[in-house]
């Protein structure tokens, strides 16, 4: 298997090498970006679900790394949220074969992937609901979609400790210097948040 794949990275390495956009007619590039879409979806996933397995080795810690996401994001050039993201949902796929199965044939971006397998962790039994709306409804309908689930899989105050355990504030400046924050905690502290903010807004 390690080899097909070395087999199919060399062949697209090959194909892009030679790639020339301009070639193209605009209809021919429209069916190139779904080509390339769908190939990026299947690729992501399988992305996912190897590097929660290689996870499970701990060899990440021999080397010297906190969390397998510390050592995905050291080798591979991505933040370490999106690490983090990337390791969770190859961990809720491995037990998600329904998720997986489409994930891995391209029918779910990374994104989708990532909330699909959310919400069924929530609850199982919504995971072809949850596809089937993947399908058909845009990203953020998607993620409404399944905060509803996940609202009505438990109570309030299970959520709100699961909330709580994940209050945060991170800040950081892009590379044109310009600074960023990013919160996330309880609603309440949101609109506490928002009135301080207000007379310097």
């Amino acid at each position: 298997m390690c080899r097909e794949l070395d087999e199919l990275g060399q062949s697209i390495s090959a194909f892009a090498g030679r790639f020339d956009a301009n070639c193209l007619t605009p209809a021919q590039a429209g069916v190139v970006v779904r080509a390339c879409a769908r190939m990026e979806a299947s690729i992501a996933s399988v992305k996912a679900l190897a590097v929660a397995r290689h996870g499970e080795s701990g060899a990440w810690k021999l080397e010297g790394y906190r969390s397998p996401a510390e050592q995905l994001a050291a080798r591979t050039g991505m933040s370490p949220s999106h690490a983090r993201r990337v390791v969770e949902t190859g961990r809720r796929m491995a037990g998600q074969p329904e998720v997986a199965h489409a994930a891995l044939a391209g029918e779910l971006s990374a994104e989708q992937a990532e909330a699909v397998a959310d919400g069924v962790a929530a609850d199982p039994a919504k995971a072809r609901e949850l596809i089937d709306r993947a399908r058909r409804s845009s990203l953020p309908e998607l993620n409404e979609e399944v905060a509803r689930v996940k609202a009505a899989a438990s109570d309030a105050e299970s959520r709100r400790r699961a909330r709580h355990a994940k209050r945060s504030f991170r800040r950081w400046s892009d590379r044109d210097g310009g600074f960023h924050a990013s919160f996330y905690g309880h609603p309440e502290d949101g609109v506490l948040l928002w009135q301080a903010l207000g007379p310097i807004r």
